[in-house]
Order: C-alpha cells, then sequence, then structure tokens
C-alpha cells in the first residue's frame, strides 16, 4: 500500500501548479451565505480539463485510475475520471464507463455538496443523451447501408433491363430490315413482269 502511494505522488509531481485530484479550491463566500461543504470542487476540475492539453489529458488517465484503486472515500475521483472520460473526440472516450462512475458517484452518501451533485447529474444526462443519439445513429447508418444495397441491387437490375431492351431494340431492327429485304424483291419482280 505504502509503494503504491509513493507511486502516486512521484506520478503527480510531474504535473506542476496542477492541483492534485481531491484539491478543493475554497472560494470566499459572502457572510449571509450559509457555508456548505465544497466537495470535490468539480466546476473547478472541469475548468482544469478544459485547459489540458491532449496529451496532459492521456498522462492524467492512468492517474485517476489508479486513484480508484487505492482509496477514494469521497468520490470525488470518480467524478473527475467521468469527466476524463465524457471528453468528447478523445482517444480514450468512453462514455459508457463514465456514465457508471457517475452513477455509483450520485449513489454514494458521502457526497454531501449541491454543486458537485448539479454537475454529476447534468454530465450524466448528457452522456446519456449523447449514447442515445450514438444508438439512433448506428441504427440509421445499418438502414442507409441497407438501402445502399438495394439501391444498388436495383441500379444493377436496371441496367440489366436497359441492355435488354437495347437488345430487344436491335433484334426488331434486324427483323424489319429483313421484312422490307423480303418485300422489296417482290415489288422489283412485279415491276419487271409488267
Amino acid at each position: 500500500m505504502a509503494l503504491l502511494t509513493g507511486l502516486l505522488l512521484s506520478a503527480c509531481a510531474q504535473f506542476e501548479h496542477e492541483p492534485s485530484l481531491n484539491t478543493i479550491q475554497a472560494t470566499p463566500k459572502p457572510a449571509s451565505t450559509p457555508v456548505q461543504p465544497s466537495g470535490c470542487d468539480g466546476l473547478g476540475y472541469y475548468q482544469t480539463l478544459s485547459g489540458m492539453t491532449p496529451d496532459e489529458k492521456k498522462k492524467k488517465l492512468p492517474l485517476l485510475r489508479l486513484s480508484q484503486k487505492i482509496e477514494d472515500d469521497d468520490g470525488c475521483g470518480q467524478l473527475e475520471l467521468a469527466m476524463l472520460l465524457s471528453q468528447p473526440d478523445s482517444d480514450f472516450q468512453n462514455d459508457a464507463e463514465a456514465e457508471r462512475l457517475l452513477g455509483e458517484f450520485l449513489d454514494n452518501p458521502s457526497i454531501n455538496s449541491d454543486q458537485d451533485r448539479a454537475l454529476a447529474n447534468l454530465l450524466r444526462d448528457i452522456i446519456q443523451e449523447r449514447l442515445r443519439s450514438q444508438k439512433v445513429q448506428n441504427i440509421l447508418k445499418r438502414k442507409l447501408k441497407k438501402e445502399q444495397i438495394a439501391s444498388s441491387v436495383l441500379k444493377k437490375r436496371l441496367n440489366q433491363l436497359k441492355s435488354q431492351l437495347e437488345q430487344l431494340k436491335s433484334l426488331e431492327q434486324d427483323i424489319n430490315q429483313q421484312e422490307q429485304a423480303i418485300s422489296t424483291p417482290s415489288r422489283e419482280k412485279s415491276v419487271d413482269e409488267k
């Protein structure tokens, strides 16, 4: 356990001036507002995540996965990992895993920050909608592929019918020419006989 903690701390040292996985950034609140536990500061982490390069995000992924294996009673690692996995157009985007992590985060009774819960709910709703859209898109892609195959078959059939029609026209012209050739000599004979 001590070895894993040492590895995690040394890996975290690579990220200068970046908040640690569970750092709370307190913001002063007006005296009239009741102080609520700050929780994970999900919005702060999202802002940090937005400023990261794709390579920095790739390096962050194994650290967040490792934090899940060590110990994460407050659930902040789940929220952070879900945010990272839900990044669109990334090599590691995994909406299904992000949705699962957010579900676990929201089911955790120790999460008492309304702000973090609201962020997790919003993120889960976005991910669920994206998954539904992907499902519909996949269905439409399959239908389009079937239609393209049917269209290709019909196009081939149309080309065959055009070819047969051309052959029939050619045959009809040949028959008409032969009939003309047969009827023309008989007219010449009848003219010669007169």
